[in-house]
């Protein structure tokens, strides 16, 4: 990805089941092992920095739509399945929103349905 000093950057983003679960990696060896390497590349290189955000999304409190476009961030999770008696496999949760019930953002995170219909004709002028 191009940087406003005509650079590139590498952007890794990774997402956790929890945030304690994101607290035990923070935790773990591999990651003391990552910022000793960084403390010591730091005076030689840099140009490299670390960027570090957290976001909690509660159920129901996040929505990703893609319309003529490839799937990134979110889009490309994927989730670990095991359905009785067969092998666990990793699947996508995105799913086509045309129509119905889908219309609508509340609809679609399953929150207030009566609010969309309310405005399904757009919103009211502003005075």
């Amino acid at each position: 990805m191009p940087t406003p000093g005509g650079g590139s950057a590498l952007i890794t983003i990774s997402y956790w089941r929890s945030i304690d679960h994101l607290h035990a990696f923070a935790a773990s060896p591999i990651h003391k092992e990552g910022w000793e390497w960084y403390g010591k590349i730091q005076r030689k290189w840099p140009h490299i920095g670390i960027l570090h955000e957290t976001f909690e999304a509660k159920k129901n409190g996040w929505e990703n739509v893609y319309s003529h476009s490839w799937p990134v961030g979110m889009g490309q999770t994927k989730h670990l399945v095991q359905e009785k008696g067969q092998e666990a496999k990793w699947v996508n949760s995105l799913m086509p929103a045309v129509g119905g019930k889908w219309k609508t953002m509340r609809n679609r995170m399953g929150t207030d349905e009566g609010f969309d219909r309310e405005f399904e004709n757009g919103l009211p002028e502003t005075v």
